[in-house]
């Protein structure tokens, strides 16, 4: 840590490490440093030495988050390693390359959104580029070992709501890809929902 880091409990066994001006790969490293401090540390208590792991979570600031937003996405990072074997660091960037993230399956520091507007026909996975497409192939599977979830701009998968009210083709959409999610053990999210 540095002058002008803050650390703070948020509850029970969570803490959160606010680092101003740092970037995702200075917070990923200070993470580790903590991580790896932590599995070192022994405590004796009479004839018993404890040992200890942290899993930790990592997110970046960016323009449109609020502090709540951005808590809930380390949050979720957390869980996700956790989810992942605990006593690790995973950074919560989203629309990581998922070749990269399938490629080691020991060690996780990303993780990926898995293209919800193609959850509910895994047919037509396109790999044209984009959210959930980055490092796909037509034969990628996405579950929980990789990602956490699967999320799409809504008006673009969806389209526009006219007067408040889903058409029944959004409605079909909608219920389809998120059972599609869930059938994969994912969470669904839309963002710039209406």
């Amino acid at each position: 840590m540095q002058y002008g880091d803050h650390i703070g409990r948020m509850g029970g066994e969570e803490f959160v490490l606010v680092l101003p001006g740092s970037n995702r790969r200075h917070a990923r490293d200070t993470a580790e440093r903590i991580r790896v401090g932590v599995e070192n540390l022994r405590v004796t208590i009479g004839d018993t030495v404890l040992s200890f792991t942290v899993s930790i979570g990592v997110a970046e600031c960016d323009g449109d988050d609020t502090a709540a937003s951005l808590v809930e996405r380390a949050d979720q990072a957390m869980y996700a390693a956790k989810r992942s074997g605990r006593n690790r660091v995973v950074v919560a960037t989203g629309n990581a390359p998922f070749d990269a993230i399938i490629a080691n399956t020991t060690y996780r520091d990303i993780f990926f959104d898995a293209p919800l507007a193609q959850m509910y026909d895994a047919a037509k996975l396109s790999t044209r580029g984009g959210q959930g497409t980055v490092g796909t192939s037509p034969n990628s599977h996405f579950d929980s070992t990789n990602s956490y979830y699967a999320s799409v701009d809504f008006r673009k998968a969806i389209g526009f709501v006219w007067w408040g009210t889903l058409s029944p083709k959004q409605l079909d959409l909608v219920r389809g890809q998120i059972k599609g999610a869930h059938e994969r053990g994912l969470k669904a999210r839309y963002w710039s929902a209406p």
